[in-house]
């Protein structure tokens, strides 16, 4: 129940999940900045992460990975220690409460030759009455997060283009 909580309080409700995944989450316990899933280790692969605007983050024609980080360390220092992510081949990357960061997110993103082209999805007040999402690339990000508030999560990854569908 306590790895459920800690899901939870970082805005991440997932509705089905086993107890073999959460034994694979469980360093979210511990440190939210930064954890890889990998489904050939998951039993269970459809893990649906409400999150993310009802998107399945390792739909089978886009992704068989996913990463859930945050921008944010200890102090409200500025974490981008996940950026090479963004790079790999079908995987998706989470980003908690990533808004205010986006600026250097893709500032950073540019230094790591990341494509410009890389498929983007912000979620405002996700799983809520209110919830707004976005759809944009890596190069119109900034732009379209004018328009969002927070708590926001943005997505990384061709698995932006099932929303689309």
């Amino acid at each position: 129940m306590q790895k459920a909580q800690v899901l939870y309080d970082n805005n991440i409700n997932f509705r089905m999940i086993t107890q073999k995944c959460l034994d694979k989450i469980s360093p979210l316990c511990t440190d939210i900045r930064l954890a890889s899933f990998d489904v050939n280790d998951i039993e269970e692969r459809s893990i649906i992460i409400d999150a993310t605007g009802n998107m399945t983050v390792t739909a089978r024609d886009y992704a068989s990975s996913f990463s859930v980080v945050s921008p944010h360390s200890k102090g409200h220092s500025l974490n981008l220690t996940w950026i090479d992510l963004l790079g790999r081949e079908n995987h998706t990357v989470v980003v908690l409460m990533g808004l205010s960061r986006i600026v250097e997110i893709v500032t950073e993103a540019y230094k790591q030759n990341i494509a410009k082209s890389l498929p983007c999805a912000i979620i405002s007040n996700a799983s809520r009455p209110n919830q707004k999402v976005a759809h944009c690339t890596l190069e119109t990000l900034e732009e379209a997060s004018k328009e969002m508030i927070r708590p926001s999560i943005l997505v990384f990854g061709e698995v932006v283009q099932s929303l689309q569908r």
